[in-house]
């Protein structure tokens, strides 16, 4: 707590006559040490911006160390001729302290004023306990005593902050009318607000709460509390200046509304914006309030500090100390209620920003509940409205009245703001019940409906009722909840039905403008039955129960006969047709039908209470804060009211099954809305669904082993979560769990035994929601790397595309020129192979990526489906591939790899090891967040950090790429080019090793390098200073220039693992190893013998094959809208490379465009029946998938490693699996590098 910095700068200006410089020195030194333990918290907070004694306090210890030397030679005179400068540093430290002491004690007065003048407000209410208890703490004190410390100051800063609402706008009054009650009111409120404040200062110091002996003594607190509340002449004092301060107010007020009067320059600037946000935030009310009481309290301070330090009275003191506690409080007076007000006008203007005009009026006012079309006003809202006149002794209370209805309109206000204003309003606000009116008129003539249903309303509330409006919400608001108990919904229909029967207009508006539409629905359905609500349908049709079991339809006449008269028949009601509902789910629509046309509004609520609709608000009535703005809305027409009900007309009829009636032609069959009551996991016949949302609100409303169960349900529902929910669904998994016979430790994560989950509480990770600088990774990335991913793209980027038919278009460049001339006369020049040219410009494990990511296979047709937005010619080019791939012996169709809830843990747990170990743990997080979109594509970058098995440059690399890629798909085919160019590049030197052509191997090396520097310069553009670092490291690594390293260790595995018992040799031992080739071997290429020192016999370039191409297909029965999708069937008479009459268009185009479906005519799909012969060209059409089928006779394996022959220029050559070109093992997919 600051203290008087009379009493401070006293202890600093305490002299002994007889000190001496070096006990002068010695003793500022120690006064000035004691002084900085005594302060609090908050003056410490205030010295990180004013500290003007810390060089002074420097310059004193400086000065000590001199002096200290001194002594220890024995020169005195050294000593002496420090004297002057030690005198001198001994002034200049104390008006230093001094300073120090005014600044802080003054900004810490103004840090704890402000909240009580800026009005009501939970905020501010937190402010004051937080300033006040920070300000307890000393900076001597420890353990205990700060707890102490921090919880008395921040009671008193509580305490402060409710006595301020209470009685700052509160005008006491004494029987009477006149000058002389006036003032006896306001030194009354003076007397009050200054003893309190005192009793606080007093009783709420823990050094009070301590006798002499150390012993804890309430009774001593108390007792000096009661003293300084209850001295004589603090109570006059305090009388006398709020008198005082008040006459002086008014005087000045006076002379500042004549001087208005006078002054055009002054009414220029009082209807200015300025002159009108003066006036209207009362700020020189605040000041003035802020002023009066700085001016008591630091009067009265000064006075009892003298009196207790046995000085005489000094009247000079007590002025200046009150003065500047005065200013100080006047401007926290000021400032609060201007802040205050600041919030106001900008809501408020940019309400009316939203004007909008029709005709020559304007509209303007609150909107609530979607509310954009606003009422026209009948005078132009730019007018200032009139000013109310009330007596001057009920202006506090028009004040109060009218703040707290500024404060129940607001966007952010609550249920029990709204609450207050009822209460006020049958309270003390009685007292303005005219004024209110005529503020409630003007709110009706700015376009403010909401404000004014709110007064006439509150003033139309019975102050029996009003008594009971705190229970009723109490009661509501547990009624309302989700999964709320039969016992809290009797307890509401009780109180509806009983005491509260009058507050439905109060609990209406309260759920309206609290924006709480649960609670407003429980309150409509509550008093639909108290009041009998009732309308007259516009349309009526008798309904159908043909279909309705005969037991079943006469349990649901009899309950709609007997509508609820009471709370007990309401509830017995409500429930009786709830379990009906539950119990035929099937004819429900029946129910909906007598709802939708239904007179009596409790039907209609409990219908829509259990279905999810909303046909109550067909009823009149149904919003009191916007007149018949919701109606307008929402298109119906307005109602007649229950008076206007012919009591005469019979109940809603069901139809008899033996003359049915159809509905009405046209009528409007509007869909039911979402259900709010569904529940979390709903199992049905069809199959069970989950609401994650239904599911996370009865995981925060449960206890016990059944939040235990919502929460291991919720795994699978990480991304439906908000932040806010994952976090807690983070840390009630690591709070202990509750259970019989629970091990000591056991976390409700350990309870889910979910394989892995223990990474979640490791204290790197659950730093993330105590400690997020501290943390590995923070609650965002978490959450996101955890989450299902989203769905993937349908169809390929563009540069994907763009760079296919770039290297296909390279490609046939090449092949034609080096394709040997055209010499023969009318001979024409073959057409390039395009799967030749495919396999040769882009890399196969590409390919593969493409198809296995865009596509689905169907293993039993052969087929494949892709999206309607996927190239209709590449697609068309990837299944030529796939049809080639699948004549080898070891083909096979990948397996995507698994990605559920504990893939994901795993996969974070492998990250944070890794960040362990890489020596750029930074990283990390970035490549975590960045593969929340695909999860198992981390796993290959995350190994690319362990620098046992890879070199530091892809650290560097991943450094580059990582936080400026796009997507983890762009640094995934990054990496997986490198390393398989690294690969090929490794074959092509193993094949010039061995004497082998190298053709292939260099063109898989130069096509992976092509893939490689694009990716790299998508990632990091050319323009991008890092740019030739990125490609330097990708040749580098590709070329074999950087090598990865090969610890001398055992192999992987067990037996039989490289470097393993009975594996083969690694590390040292490997590359030692000089044994001579062996020449049994049996021949590796197709049955050629490739001994070293033998002519290796050319190999014969094998035939192109017949490419599938596209075919032109024809649909059964065109629809009238145009194609989205095509199933293309491959002719197996080309495939077999049969001779045909006409040969089809096989070869595909180097330039592929993307099909346009929309554009395709209808002849464009008539089949080529001379190529494929009778109805084969026939092809289903769907509109989301692009089909490529396999030849009929499709067999996955049905070469056994044979293949199929292919003839080209009369020779043959086999395409089976000895033929390396063609039948490459191409199931590594580069996950694993």
């Amino acid at each position: 707590m600051a203290e008087n910095p009379e009493f401070l700068n006293s202890l600093v200006n305490h002299h002994t006559g007889n000190d001496n410089a070096a006990e002068s020195l010695l003793r500022e030194i120690r006064v000035h040490e004691q002084t900085n333990d005594n302060k609090s918290v908050l003056d410490k907070m205030v010295e990180t911006v004013w500290h003007k004694d810390d060089q002074t306090l420097a310059d004193l210890k400086s000065l000590q160390r001199q002096v200290d030397d001194g002594l220890k030679r024995g020169d005195d005179a050294a000593i002496v001729k420090l004297a002057p400068e030690i005198k001198t540093a001994v002034a200049a430290d104390q008006k230093a302290m001094q300073s120090q002491n005014s600044v802080e004690f003054y900004s810490t007065s103004f840090m704890k004023a402000v909240p009580l003048f800026a009005g009501k407000n939970k905020v501010l209410l937190a402010a004051s306990v937080g300033f006040n208890a920070l300000d307890a703490v000393h900076m001597k004190d420890k353990g205990g005593e700060v707890a102490a410390d921090l919880a008395l100051g921040g009671l008193k800063g509580f305490a402060l902050k409710r006595t301020f609402d209470a009685l700052g706008p509160k005008q006491l009054g004494f029987g009477g009318e006149g000058a002389a009650s006036n003032i006896a009111g306001i030194a009354t409120k003076g007397i009050a607000i200054g003893g309190l404040s005192r009793a606080y200062d007093v009783g709420l110091n823990r050094q009070n709460w301590v006798n002499n002996q150390g012993e804890i003594a309430p009774g001593q607190a108390v007792s000096m509390a009661a003293r300084a509340a209850l001295d004589g002449r603090a109570m006059a004092l305090d009388a006398a200046l709020f008198v005082g301060a008040h006459g002086a107010f008014q005087g000045l007020a006076k002379i500042g509304t004549t001087a208005v009067e006078a002054s055009p320059a002054l009414q220029r600037f009082e209807a200015s914006t300025a002159g009108n946000f003066l006036k209207e935030s009362r700020m020189l009310p605040g000041a003035a309030m802020g002023g009066t009481f700085g001016f008591s309290s630091g009067s009265v301070g000064e006075m009892m500090r003298e009196h207790q330090a046995g000085e005489n009275f000094d009247l000079g003191k007590i002025l200046k100390r009150g003065s500047l506690q005065a200013l100080t409080d006047g401007a926290a007076g000021a400032t609060g209620a201007g802040a205050t007000r600041l919030g106001e006008v900008n809501f408020q203007r940019a309400l009316e920003s939203r004007a909008t005009s029709t005709g020559d009026g304007r509209k303007i006012g609150l909107a609530f509940a979607g509310d954009d079309d606003l009422p026209e006003v009948k005078e132009p809202a730019a007018a200032a409205p009139k000013e109310v006149v009330v007596d001057e002794a009920l202006k506090p209370i028009l004040d109060q009245s009218m703040s707290l209805v500024r404060s129940a309109v607001k966007p952010n206000a609550t249920a029990d703001d709204v609450i207050n204003v009822f209460k006020y309003a049958a309270g003390d606000g009685a007292h303005v019940r005219s004024e209110m009116a005529e503020a409630a008129n003007q709110a009706r003539e700015l376009g403010n409906p909401a404000m004014e249903s709110l007064i006439k309303h509150a003033y139309e509330t019975t102050p029996e009722t009003a008594t009971t409006l705190d229970h009723g919400l109490r009661l509501a608001e547990l009624a309302s909840r989700h999964g709320a108990s039969a016992e809290s919904d009797r307890d509401f229909l009780a109180y509806a039905y009983g005491q509260g029967r009058g507050a439905e207009a109060p609990l209406r508006i309260a759920a309206e403008l609290s924006g709480n539409d649960a609670l407003d629905k429980r309150v409509q359905e509550a008093y639909a039955g108290v009041h009998q609500l009732q309308r007259v349908p516009t349309q009526q049709a008798r309904i159908s129960m043909e279909n309705v079991p005969p037991e079943a339809a006469d349990m649901l006449k009899t309950i709609l006969g007997n509508l609820p008269e009471d709370a007990a028949s309401h509830h017995l009601f409500k429930q009786n047709l709830h379990t009906w509902l539950d119990y035929f789910p099937q004819h429900q629509d029946v129910v909906t039908q007598y709802a939708s046309q239904t007179r009596y509004g409790v039907v209609a609520a409990v219908v829509d209470a259990k279905v999810g609709t909303d046909y109550l608000s067909q009823f009149p009535d149904r919003s009191l804060t916007s007149g018949d703005l919701l109606a307008k809305l929402r298109g119906f027409e307005p109602h007649r009211g229950t008076g206007s009900v012919d009591e005469n007309q019979a109940p809603l009829p069901f139809e008899d099954p033996a003359a049915p009636v159809a509905h009405e032609p046209g009528a409007e069959q509007r869909p039911p809305a979402a259900n709010p009551y569904e529940p979390a996991i709903n199992r049905q016949s069809t199959g069970t669904t989950v609401n994650p949302q239904r599911l996370f609100e009865e995981f925060d409303s449960l206890t016990g082993k059944d939040k235990q169960i919502r929460a291991f349900f919720l795994t699978d529902f990480v991304r439906e979560m908000s932040d806010q929910q994952f976090s807690k669904w983070y840390a009630n998994g690591i709070e202990p769990a509750q259970g019989v016979d629970m091990p000591p430790g056991t976390t409700n994560f350990d309870w889910m035994r979910l394989n892995g989950l223990d990474v979640l509480q490791r204290p790197e990770v659950a730093a993330a929601l105590s400690n997020p600088d501290q943390a590995a990774v923070d609650v965002r990335t978490l959450k996101d790397f955890l989450s299902s991913p989203p769905a993937r793209d349908s169809a390929p980027p563009a540069w994907q595309t763009e760079f296919i038919t770039d290297r296909i278009a390279l490609a046939a460049h090449k092949a034609s020129m080096s394709a040997p001339p055209v010499v023969e006369a009318g001979a024409e020049a073959k057409p390039d192979d395009t799967n030749q040219l495919i396999r040769e410009a882009v890399p196969s494990w590409f390919v593969r990526s493409m198809r296995d990511r865009f596509s689905t296979f169907d293993r039993t047709t052969g087929s494949a489906m892709y999206s309607h937005e996927f190239d209709g010619n590449l697609a068309q080019m990837l299944e030529n591939q796939r049809y080639l791939d699948m004549q080898g012996p070891k083909y096979r169709e990948s397996t995507p790899p698994s990605n559920g809830f504990p893939d994901r843990i795993a996969l974070l747990a492998k990250a944070l090891d890794v960040q362990k170990t890489t020596s750029a743990p930074d990283l990390v997080p970035q490549i975590l967040k960045l593969g929340s979109t695909d999860q198992p594509a981390t796993r290959g970058i995350l190994d690319k950090l362990d620098l046992t098995t890879n070199a530091p440059e892809y650290t560097e690399l991943l450094k580059l790429t990582v936080p400026r890629a796009e997507n983890v798909q762009d640094v995934k085919t990054l990496l997986d080019a490198v390393f398989f160019g690294k690969k090929a590049e490794s074959n092509a030197y193993k094949s010039r090793k061995n004497g082998k052509p190298t053709d292939f191997a260099d063109r898989d090396r130069e096509a992976n390098t092509a893939l490689a520097l694009t990716v790299a310069d998508r990632i990091v553009p050319p323009t991008d200073a890092a740019n030739p670092r990125v490609r330097q490291i990708v040749n580098d690594l590709i070329s074999g220039k950087i090598r990865d390293p090969r610890p001398d260790m055992d192999g992987p595995g067990g037996f039989g693992g490289r470097g393993g018992p009975g594996g083969a040799p690694a590390g040292k031992e490997f590359r030692q190893r000089t044994s001579p080739p062996r020449d049994d071997r049996p021949p590796r290429e197709g049955g050629r013998d490739v001994t070293p020192g033998k002519a290796v016999e050319p190999v014969e370039p094998a035939a192109p094959v017949e490419p599938v191409g596209q075919i032109p297909v024809n649909p059964a029965e065109a629809p009238p809208a145009p194609p989205t999708s095509l199933e293309a069937p491959v002719d197996k008479d080309q495939l077999a490379g049969k001779p045909k009459p006409e040969p089809p268009n096989a070869a595909v185009s180097t330039a592929p465009e993307r099909v346009d479906n929309n554009s395709l005519t209808e002849s464009s799909f008539e089949p080529d029946r001379t190529a494929s012969g009778g109805d084969s060209g026939k092809a289903s059409r769907r509109r989301d998938a692009y089909v490529a089928v396999a030849p009929e006779d499709f067999e996955p394996h049905a070469g056994k490693g044979k293949g199929r022959e292919h003839r080209s220029n009369g020779k043959r050559e086999r395409g089976g699996g000895n033929n390396k070109r063609w039948n490459r093992n191409l199931d590594d997919d580069g996950d694993d590098y």
